[in-house]
């Protein structure tokens, strides 16, 4: 049932997920405005909806200029999402289009994460 508990519920599981609480109440004012325009009835309806809204918030809103010298391009998020292994991926991408890449890490917080790094720097064939 779309109603004022269901929004509070999904509200609270976006901020448990880390997504923030500001970004939390603007996905949940979007889903809300979303569900009246497109008159969407049901629950399944509203969480589709939402996967929507989270995809197009998420879309870039042009390609990365990396025509700066250098190019920078910080990677930041919760442990466990996946920044290392995305960054190794992006390194080995732009040294295969032939640019000069240097990984660093602004975060060492995290047990081995220096090492980790270093790591996917050595595949990657990058300092």
């Amino acid at each position: 049932v779309i109603d004022d508990d269901m929004y509070d519920e999904l509200e609270e599981k976006l901020i448990l997920a880390d997504v923030g609480g500001d970004v939390a109440v603007h996905l949940v004012d979007k889903l809300r405005d979303r569900v009246q325009e497109k008159g969407l009835k049901t629950g399944e309806q509203a969480a589709d909806a939402l996967r929507d809204i989270i995809a197009e918030e998420m879309t870039p809103e042009a390609e990365m200029d990396l025509s700066g010298k250098p190019a920078v391009i910080l990677v930041i998020g919760v442990n466990g999402v996946g920044k290392t292994t995305s960054i190794a991926k992006l390194a080995d991408y732009y040294t295969r289009q032939g640019k000069r890449v240097m990984l660093a890490a602004g975060d060492t917080f995290r047990a081995a994460a220096s090492e980790q790094l270093e790591i996917w720097a050595d595949r990657a064939g990058v300092p």
